[in-house]
């Protein structure tokens, strides 16, 4: 596990082997000085509505806590791919240079919205199985439009440049490496 938290830059970069703790990210952003956290969860997830179900009902109760307004997106992985079941994804990393390339995504964040206040990028590595978090991005500031932006702006720059692969093992046991 490479784990980067820096107070003083209100960055918080992490790759795990480990499950993602969605409710410590939202956390980590959440700040009195702030009235947006906007959160981007990647999950393997074969029943999506569900899910979305679920990571909503969660929000709710995190907008009663903070008193923010919180706008949050789920990706999801297909359940199949091609035709083919999926059983998992197992993720590999460049480590250090993925962590490197997380921070100055972050510094990127912060000159194109400097009111931007923590910023928290965890992805998963190894196996993930169905109905498990792969990434969360999550961001806080004072307004929604520069949150949503840089959600969107962190997520694009972490598929784009990030080395960071992704194999899908489907059920039969065949397997297929694909772009993250």
């Amino acid at each position: 596990m490479k784990e980067m938290l820096e107070f003083d830059t209100g960055n918080w970069i992490m790759l795990t082997e480990d499950m993602l703790n969605l409710e410590s990210a939202v956390d980590f952003v959440s700040h009195e000085e702030n009235g947006a956290v906007s959160i981007f969860v990647g999950n393997l997830i074969k029943i999506r509505l569900l899910n979305v179900t679920v990571v909503y009902i969660h929000m709710l109760h995190v907008v009663q806590i903070c008193m923010l307004e919180i706008s949050n997106f789920t990706g999801s992985v297909r359940k199949s791919s091609d035709q083919v079941d999926v059983a998992y994804l197992a993720y590999e990393a460049y480590e250090s240079m993925a962590c490197k390339i997380f921070l100055n995504i972050c510094s990127e964040i912060r000159k194109k919205w400097p009111t931007v206040h923590r910023i928290c990028v965890h992805h998963r590595l190894g196996n993930v199985a169905v109905k498990e978090k792969s990434v969360i991005v999550a961001v806080s500031a004072p307004h929604r439009a520069e949150t949503l932006d840089a959600v969107k702006f962190a997520i694009d720059e972490i598929k784009k440049k990030v080395p960071i692969w992704k194999k899908e093992v489907y059920v039969d046991k065949t397997s297929k490496w694909k772009a993250n």
